[in-house]
């Protein structure tokens, strides 16, 4: 967990202050970012279209921009290949994100802003210790970036999930059984018709195989087939 500078902290005199800008309910940073991390809910894709989506649901007409904005999207894009890429590392400088992007750090501000007020992101203020002058007693530390991750609003959600579902009627259910009905029907006539092809094709065989038979003792006399019964007495005989 993060440990926070404690916003009721009694105010230092002048001479005891640093005077240093930094953000209150900062944690310092260290140790806890990897377990507060949380994976995007959903796959980069997926993510991106369920944003798209709702930018063009709410955007009215003759703007550009909707209740997210493009540069928003661009940047969630961006955040997204990020966090895949690197995992739990998700700490980004603000002016690394304006360069990457080629945007002013104000744009990237105002999009972040929009994002996190949509609940589509979330982010911790971070600082770090440094060394203090000698002498001067008190804490020194600065800011740093913040650590980042993402989420997942019920309002998109229900743009990647689709409307619930219809309960079906009386009438639409007794159709889709009288449907599966015909088609089980259709599906045992076609059995049948099958197994009757088979057993007529049996049939042919084996009546062919008698008549080759008896053609072959008509040719060969001395070719007869003999029955079990004489070759029983001949090996009876034997």
């Amino acid at each position: 967990m993060p440990s926070f500078v404690d916003p009721f902290r009694r105010i230092e005199p002048a001479h005891r202050r640093t005077f240093q800008p930094v953000h209150r309910s900062s944690a310092v940073a260290g140790g806890w970012e990897e377990g507060w991390f949380r994976a995007p809910p959903l796959s980069t894709g997926a993510f991106l279209q369920a944003l798209k989506k709702f930018e063009l649901a709410g955007r009215k007409p003759g703007r550009v921009n909707g209740p997210i904005g493009w540069l928003a999207i661009e940047l969630a894009e961006l955040l997204l290949n990020m966090a895949k890429q690197f995992r739990s590392r998700l700490w980004p400088s603000q002016a690394w994100l304006a360069r990457k992007l080629k945007r002013s750090k104000s744009a990237v501000v105002a999009a972040l802003a929009r994002l996190r007020d949509l609940g589509v992101l979330e982010w911790v203020r971070r600082l770090v210790p440094v060394a203090g002058e000698r002498g001067v007693r008190g804490p020194r530390v600065k800011q740093t970036t913040n650590v980042y991750r993402f989420a997942l609003p019920r309002a998109i959600a229900r743009l990647v999930k689709g409307p619930p579902a219809r309960k079906a009627t009386p009438t639409e259910v007794a159709n889709q059984l009288r449907v599966l009905a015909e088609r089980a029907e259709a599906h045992a006539k076609g059995v049948a018709k099958i197994n009757a092809a088979l057993e007529r094709g049996r049939r042919r065989g084996s009546a062919d195989g008698g008549r080759n038979a008896s053609q072959t003792e008509r040719l060969n006399p001395s070719l007869k087939v003999e029955s079990l019964a004489a070759r029983f007495a001949r090996g009876g005989a034997d």
